[in-house]
């Protein structure tokens, strides 16, 4: 698993976090954020190559943000309670598990350029 990454709002100009975790294997994907209890406001969890998540066995609700093979903000789910499941299968490839916070901080919307980079 990629860490310390930053995730970065091209469009406003604004970072968003700056200890974002990539996942690499499919196992990495498929556990996701299981082991955790919550997500810190300033961190998330990037799984590439995936159109459809669930929150099965979750402590905590958190934000999907959907993207496309650039990176462009194609969805946005707010509040995924546990024991749910999320997708976009039309043009979402990746998708970004943020906490709340984040989205009503600093806002996110559908058409937005995200980049993702080293901190």
């Amino acid at each position: 698993m990629k860490l310390n990454l930053m995730l970065f709002n091209q469009t406003t100009n604004r970072q968003l976090i700056n200890n974002l975790s990539q996942t690499e294997t499919k196992y990495e994907a498929t556990v996701g954020l299981l082991n955790k209890n919550k997500l810190a406001d300033n961190e998330g969890l990037f799984i590439p190559n995936c159109r459809v998540i669930h929150t099965f066995f979750m402590k905590f609700s958190f934000t999907a943000i959907y993207t496309n093979r650039d990176l462009l903000v194609v969805k946005i789910v707010k509040k995924i309670k546990p024991y749910r499941f999320s997708g976009c299968l039309s043009s979402g490839i990746g998708v970004i598990e943020l906490p709340l916070s984040v989205l009503t901080a600093k806002a996110i919307e559908v058409g937005h350029q995200l980049k993702i980079s080293d901190s």
